[in-house]
């Protein structure tokens, strides 16, 4: 199949996003958004089908990252290959690592823990995930030595 069999075949699944310029796949998507698609031999993210189909890919192995932040977007200008280290550069980057604390907030979540607070209480008031709360409590994460 070409490159406009590919993409022709499957934009009935797309929506076009005006303001945005994102492709937004509106078929079925996997648990993080990610659009899902048969390639014609394996299931497999529709951001990757439309960008090998736009652009090729080197390997099976390789990346195709957003410019967008978007997972649901198949749009082929908003897409690029990247390593797995390259991905996540660009997520701390863009504060989507999950962990936006440093080591003195650890230590405000500690005390606040330490004074009887909930962990719920506590996620809340950092603005972080409660799991993020427990890792610090537990000393898996943000655990200094003093």
């Amino acid at each position: 199949m070409t490159r406009d069999d590919i993409i022709g075949k499957h934009m009935d699944k797309v929506s076009m996003e005006p303001m945005s310029g994102c492709w937004l796949w509106t078929a079925a998507a996997d648990k993080n958004g990610y659009g899902m698609v048969w390639d014609g031999e394996k299931m497999d993210r529709a951001h990757r089908v439309f960008y090998s189909a736009s652009k090729g890919l080197a390997t099976p192995e390789a990346n195709v990252l957003h410019d967008c932040d978007n997972p649901a977007c198949v749009n082929p200008a908003h897409l690029h290959a990247g390593t797995q280290a390259e991905n996540m550069k660009e997520r701390t980057q863009r504060g989507r690592s999950g962990r936006f604390i440093d080591q003195e907030t650890a230590d405000r979540v500690r005390e606040m823990l330490a004074a009887g607070a909930s962990q719920r209480a506590t996620a809340v008031a950092f603005g972080v995930s409660q799991r993020l709360v427990w890792s610090i409590s537990k000393g898996l994460i943000w655990n200094a030595i003093k």
